[in-house]
């Protein structure tokens, strides 16, 4: 038989290299269900894609002969592929429907596997697979997919899971397609499981159904609890963590039943009290460094909007009602009205938040009614939120990062490569982020978690992300709710620079005196309907205005 092996062994360690070569093999599905879990998506299928690459390689090794390195190629090819369809079958479940739905998935990958006897060898398994690595060669491979890893989560694509693990909806409103980024986490997820069952087998020289029961697929989600997300590290040092105490417990002379099993529960159960982000959040965070910007002036062009009979209903009721406006380049548009006018809603629609009924929305002249908020952002549209919606665990350059999503065109392997076109490509867009967060005056705050910041400052991270992305179009809703006088006056500053560097900006607020001194024309809604439009004067004198605000 001509194979390949790489079957190395650590000398001295006989007695324990299988114990070590497990640990391997479950750090590499602690990386798989990682993957999900930092996309925000509550998959348990990691064993299941371990199952179908590992016995995809025995098949290929003990029928065809085919080398141990094409085996295992194939292998995670399968178990991609396999990954990449329950991606999409599962594509509109959340939470713990999507945890149901995978379990299910992979009870029937283990159920076939057990009575597809004369393929899979039925509930005994495959035996007679040659053994072709050992502990180091095992370790090598987590090696390389820590670090394939971490060179995704500094990349383009790597950004865009972790944005949409963190705020599915803010992420559209920077251009990232969702459904598209949940899929490659699912793809990547499902190559590394495939890696780990592969692996296992050219290790074990068996595999039978048993491998791949729930209890062990749960023991892999404990490592992930134990060892966080925050870095790629966590899901290692929580696999080896919690594999050490059965060992520790033999040791001592305890035996490693039912104490090991409590004490494993123990420590997970000590680290969400006392760690709630697991080992890694414990870890020094890395995030990106502020430079110098040079771009602090900006080449955007500014946007017009155009709208007309739009009309938005929430289960019969008209949020928005026959509405027609005009957001014309270059100017500071606000849009005033009270509590329930329609406001949110009408910019909702606009950027592509929510879907209209009926009505038109034209950009310079191009139909974009209901074009999704991610392809809104491509555009050139940018918003913030009245509830802010910020990547929390990010710092405020990082979120700034997400920001010039759009604007990246980072090759992923060039990134993998480290190639000097996207080492370029990544400091440009830093530079663009950091002149951003310069421009909102939080340069001092840069690698400071957005979590942590206060509420002022969280504003403004929102605008500096929104910024980031070039916008020819920037919407702000609300962005002086619950500010003093002080910071009311140093974002009215703040939007009349945004819009002097080239922008149209559209205003929502409640803040009537920021309203006066920051736009150039404002727009007042009522019940879903335009009252009034005109310059600030002729708005505040404006008789149905008045009755609107403080009653007939």
């Amino acid at each position: 038989m001509n194979t390949l092996s790489i079957n190395l062994y650590i000398p001295g360690l006989s007695a324990y290299q299988d114990q070590v070569a497990n640990v391997g093999i479950s750090s590499l599905y602690a990386l798989s269900l990682y993957t999900v879990i930092k996309s925000g998506q509550f998959s348990l299928a990691h064993l299941a894609f371990g199952a179908i690459g590992a016995y995809t390689g025995a098949l290929l090794a003990i029928k065809t002969g085919l080398p141990f390195v094409a085996a295992v190629a194939l292998a995670v090819a399968a178990s991609t592929m396999a990954a990449l369809l329950l991606g999409l079958v599962t594509s509109r479940l959340r939470y713990v429907f999507l945890a149901i739905a995978t379990v299910g998935f992979a009870e029937a990958v283990r159920i076939i596997a057990t009575n597809l006897t004369s393929v899979t060898g039925g509930s005994l398994g495959l035996n007679g697979i040659p053994r072709q690595v050992g502990p180091v060669s095992i370790w090598l491979v987590v090696a390389l997919a820590a670090w394939f890893l971490h060179r995704l989560n500094i990349s383009r694509a790597g950004r865009a899971i972790a944005a949409v693990g963190a705020d599915e909806v803010a992420a559209r409103s920077q251009g990232i397609n969702v459904s598209a980024t949940k899929l490659f986490a699912m793809g990547v997820s499902g190559a590394l499981g495939g890696a780990a069952g592969s692996l296992a087998v050219f290790n074990e020289y068996h595999v039978d159904p048993t491998q791949f029961a729930l209890a062990p697929t749960l023991m892999v989600l404990v490592y992930v609890i134990v060892g966080g997300v925050d870095s790629v590290l966590g899901p290692i040092l929580g696999t080896i963590l919690i594999s050490l105490i059965p060992n520790l417990i033999r040791a001592v002379g305890y035996g490693s039943g039912w104490i090991a099993s409590a004490l494993q529960g123990a420590v997970m159960l000590a680290v969400i009290i006392f760690l709630p982000n697991g080992l890694s959040g414990r870890l020094p965070k890395r995030s990106s460094k502020l430079v110098p910007s040079v771009e602090r002036a900006d080449d955007a062009t500014p946007l017009g909007i155009t709208v007309r009979n739009l009309t938005v209903s929430f289960g019969g009721v008209h949020a928005v009602q026959n509405f027609d406006m005009d957001m014309k380049p270059g100017e500071v548009l606000g849009i005033v009205g009270p509590n329930g006018a329609g406001k949110t809603t009408l910019i909702n629609a606009v950027s592509g938040v929510v879907r209209a009924n009926s009505g038109t929305v034209h950009m310079d002249g191009v139909d974009v009614t209901n074009q999704g908020a991610n392809r809104m952002a491509r555009a050139g549209v940018a918003r913030t939120f009245q509830n802010l919606r910020l990547f929390e665990r990010m710092s405020a350059l990082d979120n700034a990062l997400v920001g010039t999503h759009r604007l990246a065109r980072e090759d992923f392997i060039s990134t993998q490569l480290i190639r000097p076109k996207a080492r370029r490509q990544r400091a440009g867009l830093v530079a663009r982020a950091s002149g951003a967060i310069e421009l909102v005056g939080l340069a001092a705050r840069a690698s400071t978690p957005a979590g942590q910041l206060a509420y002022g400052e969280r504003r403004r991270v929102e605008i500096a992300r929104a910024l980031s992305s070039n916008p020819g179009l920037i919407i702000l809703d609300e962005p002086v709710a619950g500010m003093n006088a002080s910071e009311v006056a140093t974002m009215s500053k703040l939007v009349r620079e945004i819009a002097n560097a080239g922008r149209t900006v559209v205003v929502i607020e409640h803040n009537l005196g920021f309203v006066r001194e920051t736009c150039n024309r404002v727009i007042v809604l009522a019940s879903g309907k335009l009252l009034a439009d005109g310059e600030y004067a002729e708005i505040i004198s404006n008789k149905n205005v008045v009755e609107a605000y403080l009653g007939a």
